[in-house]
Parts: C-alpha cells; sequence; structure tokens
C-alpha cells in the first residue's frame, strides 16, 4: 500500500504508546446538526439539515446529534425531516433534552435512537441558570434518565460544565448514576474548553472510576485552541465516545473540528472509524457553504493552503518526496497538491511549472522566468494567477 502519511516515530515508542488505556470500538458522534445553530448567523433550513445529515452517513458516521427540540418548532420538524431521510438503520440519531418530560417524550415519538439530559453541574449553571441545589439536581438527574429509559431510548447523562463542577457534588452525582443503573453513558462538557489536556485525562479517570461500567462520552469546546487535544487526552485516559462538529462549527468560536479529531486518529492511533477520510474536504465545504461562513486558507485538514506551496526551498525537496514538505498525502483528506508561483518561488517550482505546461526550459530561462516572477509576486503582494504567469512566459521564454 502506499505510504499516506509520515509523523514522528516517538508517537508510536512503548513509553508513549503505554501510558494510554486500551479502548475497544471507540465511538464518534457528530454534533454538527445541533452545535451549528448555536454559532452566531449559523441558521440551516430544513432541507440543508437533511443534506448535511446525508452526507455526515455518506461518509461512514454512525451516530448523529441532530437538534436541541426546545429550541423552536422548525428545529422539531428538522429533525423528524433527517430521521426520515436517512438511509441506513444502523445510523443512530438523538437530541439533546432538557430535564422535563416533554422534550424527552417528542424524542421517543419522534423515533429516535437516544437522548442526552442536559442540565449544568457547575456551580456557575446551578446558581445561575438552574437556580437549583445540589439534591434537586441529583433527584432531577435521576428521575429524567430513568423516565427516558422507561421510553426506550439510549440514556446519556450530560452534566454540561463538567470540567468546573465541584468535585465532591461530582462524586455524588457519579455514584448515584452508577447505582440507579438506567443511564446507558455520561457526557463529559468541557463546555467553556477551560482544561488543558493532562487534567482531561484526570477527569476522564476519575469519572470512570466512580461510574465503574458505564461508558464516559466527551464533548469539548475550543475557547483556548484546545479542542482536538482536550478530545485525543480524553481518549487516551479511557473515554469510550468522542463527539465533535464539522469545522469546528458551535456556541461561540466552536468545537473540536470532526475532521481534525477522524484523521489524528486514524494517523496517529490507528484508529479506524469506519469513515471515508477521502471525504472530509468535501463535508468540510459542503458545511461551510450551506453556513455562509468561509473555510480559513489555513485551517488543517480541509482549509485551501493545506496542499499549497509556495517557497522555494520546500518545494525543492516536495518534487522528489512529498513528506519532505507535508504530512500526510492530500488524497487522504480529499484535497490536491498545489505549487503556487510568488516572490518565493525557486528555481525548482518555475521549472515544475513549465514542465507540468508542456515546455522544455533552458537554465537561461528558468532563471529569466524566476526573476520577473519574483519581480511581480513582490509588486502584487500575492502569488501569481495563472493568467499572469502566461503573460510573463511570453516575454522569457520568447527571449530563449
Amino acid at each position: 500500500m502506499k505510504q499516506r502519511w509520515s509523523v514522528s516515530k516517538i508517537n508510536f515508542f512503548d513509553d508513549v504508546v503505554n501510558q494510554r488505556v486500551k479502548v475497544d470500538n471507540l465511538g464518534l458522534a457528530d454534533c454538527t446538526l445541533r452545535e451549528s445553530e448555536q454559532q452566531v448567523d449559523v441558521n440551516f433550513t430544513v432541507d440543508q439539515k437533511v443534506q448535511i445529515a446525508l452526507a455526515l452517513e455518506n461518509m461512514g458516521v454512525q451516530e448523529l446529534e441532530i437538534g436541541y427540540p426546545a429550541v423552536s418548532e422548525e428545529n422539531q420538524a428538522g429533525i423528524l425531516a433527517i430521521v426520515k431521510n436517512l438511509k441506513k438503520s444502523t445510523t443512530r440519531t438523538r437530541v439533546v433534552c432538557r430535564g422535563i418530560q416533554k422534550d424527552i417524550d417528542f424524542a421517543a415519538a419522534a423515533g429516535l435512537w437516544g437522548c442526552s439530559v442536559s442540565l449544568g453541574s457547575s456551580e456557575l449553571t446551578m446558581k445561575h441558570r438552574l437556580k437549583w441545589s445540589e439534591e434537586r439536581f441529583i433527584d432531577t438527574a435521576l428521575k429524567m434518565t430513568n423516565y427516558a429509559k422507561e421510553k426506550g431510548l439510549f440514556v446519556i447523562m450530560s452534566p454540561f460544565d463538567t470540567v468546573r463542577a465541584d468535585l465532591t457534588f461530582l462524586d455524588k452525582l457519579l455514584v448515584a448514576i452508577a447505582r440507579e443503573g438506567t443511564v446507558d453513558r455520561v457526557r463529559l462538557v468541557d463546555s467553556m474548553g477551560t482544561v488543558i489536556p493532562v487534567a482531561m485525562k484526570w477527569l476522564v479517570a476519575f469519572m470512570r472510576k466512580r461510574l465503574q461500567e458505564i461508558p464516559v462520552e466527551v464533548h469539548c469546546h475550543n475557547d483556548f485552541g484546545l479542542g482536538t487535544a482536550n478530545t485525543l487526552a480524553a481518549y487516551e485516559a479511557g473515554a469510550s465516545v468522542i463527539t465533535s462538529t464539522v469545522n469546528g462549527y458551535g456556541e461561540r468560536i466552536g468545537n473540536s473540528p470532526t475532521e481534525e479529531v477522524i484523521l489524528a486518529l486514524r494517523v496517529f492511533y490507528g484508529v479506524d472509524l469506519g469513515i471515508d477520510l477521502s471525504k472530509l474536504t468535501s463535508i468540510s465545504r459542503l458545511v461551510a457553504d450551506l453556513a455562509q461562513l468561509p473555510i480559513p486558507s489555513n485551517k488543517p485538514v480541509t482549509g485551501l493552503n493545506a496542499f499549497r506551496h509556495e517557497s522555494g526551498m520546500v518545494v525543492a525537496g516536495l518534487i522528489t518526496e512529498p513528506f519532505s514538505g507535508e504530512p500526510y498525502a492530500p488524497e487522504l483528506v480529499g484535497q490536491k497538491r498545489e505549487i503556487m508561483i510568488g516572490k518565493g518561488s525557486g528555481g525548482a517550482s518555475v521549472k515544475w511549472k513549465l514542465e507540468s505546461l508542456g515546455y522544455t526550459p533552458t537554465e537561461e530561462q528558468i532563471d529569466r522566468t524566476l526573476a520577473a516572477v519574483k519581480e511581480k509576486g513582490t509588486v502584487l503582494g500575492r502569488v501569481l494567477t495563472e493568467e499572469e504567469f502566461a503573460e510573463i512566459l511570453k516575454d522569457t521564454l520568447a527571449a530563449g
């Protein structure tokens, strides 16, 4: 098989690998259809939601968090339309519910696979959002998760803002959940992106010990740019399910990006989630187009510049060995390599470009073209377009 990536061998040293908890059958739940609309100025139509859900299903995502029924009737209509239009019976759909029966009733009536009962567990959220005591929180959590189980749903308890919860209270809650036995999974939520990876590992271990056999799911926000790192840290500590969103869209500045997490799991950990990596760029751009949000050119994995090269030194090595200038093959994620021509170009870049256009240039022609390219690129302050490069060639090649 053709090599598809080249990363540091240190990742695979025994001393590194042995620090991880072995997780069998890691799962991924994509939350794009719920989280994205919590980002300012993102509002998908029902048809667009179905389009995104089908694209995610087609690339192999098996668990989808598809909405928050309490938001609006339109949101409920979108949830129902997604359930109706998904093609595979194996695709699991779930929604986020408040700690009230009517949200759970909707989830059951809609034919969903599961629901996440979401209640803020930190002192900040209990005091300023719920205005509840710890006792009321635990009582409500147990009653609503039991109710959801009675309705035939897969039950996820989501004590959000988990990372800022008082640990004594969190301990009581987790022990009570384990004792009750009706919760199928507990969701660790870093609602404001406020832990570092080593702290995330500690908390996952803490929760797994209290929950005994109940799996831990992790949901990370990206306020400090640590979403992907914290998600991977949670996996290393034994989280059984990770969540993410396409392009990292979500509340405020968003969540762990699906495309980054999936690729990192495959390359660094050898975890194959059954997802077609070659569709990562197409799903990224589809969601961006529908959200009317441009993808930053330097965005990891799917950004326009991920495999575009201008630097002469980089291109000189890239032409003979792509991994000298790239960590993984562009085709792996549905991208393609481009060598750009501009003031940073070198002779190797110009030679490659000319040969790709069918020319057999002399060294003198290469030198003249390179000088003209650098001059033009400096004036423009950017790389040259194909048309601008063609104009240069009229003079530099004719002179030879």
